[in-house]
């Protein structure tokens, strides 16, 4: 499977909009990028450690688009929606993070809980 990275920057705290960084990347390895961690993102040459500092700032949407260097089968897009590391302070938790978490966190916390007997 041919993995497609897009990089997609929010022009502001609201994240109403955003453009894109850079164009989209073939890469041989599934794309893992996590919400909150800090990433030097540049163009294609390799990083030397100059490139801008960006932060994951909402969940990695994921769709099948036609491979762009077969268009008879598919691949997997990534676009991972950064926010700049000097503005990162101004946004809010992601909806998306909220409803996973809190999804989580209220489905976890009904199981019961069983008391391990005395012996």
């Amino acid at each position: 499977m041919q993995y497609v990275l897009r990089f997609q920057v929010y022009d502001n705290p609201s994240r109403q909009n955003f453009s894109q960084l850079g164009t989209d990347q073939l890469v041989a390895k599934y794309p893992l990028y996590r919400y909150g961690l800090v990433y030097r993102v540049g163009d294609d040459e390799p990083d030397t450690g100059e490139f801008p500092v960006y932060v994951v700032a909402n969940i990695t949407r994921i769709q099948h688009i036609p491979d762009p260097t077969n268009p008879t089968t598919n691949a997997l897009l990534f676009e991972v929606f950064l926010a700049r590391l000097d503005e990162w302070g101004k946004f809010e938790e992601a909806d998306e993070i909220k409803q996973i978490r809190e999804g989580y966190w209220s489905a976890y916390n009904k199981k019961p809980v069983r008391k391990r007997p005395f012996a």
